[in-house]
């Protein structure tokens, strides 16, 4: 536990701590769950000075949602299924290396 949360600091330190985060899950019968996820980050502090010297700083926004439903087939046997979307936006790149993206997911679970 101690080394993961050194780890979530320097990434944080890195990267930028994510400005929100949410997830809740919810059991909709004995053998069906739904879970729920968003994250949002934003770094404003990107100043184009480029004809002066070298542009610093981040000026980045990223969000994203997902929706898991995972079914308890039998005691062994477990479906899941997910959708997400992500969006991506960089002042520092002109907008080159924005992005929208979608994702479904699905898996099959065998537990010994």
């Amino acid at each position: 536990m101690d080394l993961h949360i050194h780890d979530t600091h320097f990434i944080g330190l890195l990267c930028g701590v994510p400005g929100r985060v949410f997830s809740s899950g919810l059991v909709l019968d004995n053998k069906t769950d739904l879970k729920l996820g968003f994250f949002y980050y934003r770094a404003d502090d990107y100043n184009n000075n480029a004809t002066m010297g070298v542009p610093y700083g981040a000026g980045a926004e990223e969000y994203g949602a997902t929706a898991t439903l995972v079914r308890r087939i039998t005691e062994r046997l477990r479906w899941s299924l997910k959708y997400g979307y992500s969006h991506y936006s960089d002042a520092l790149y002109s907008g080159n290396q924005d992005f929208h993206s979608h994702l479904i997911y699905s898996s099959l679970q065998y537990r010994f």
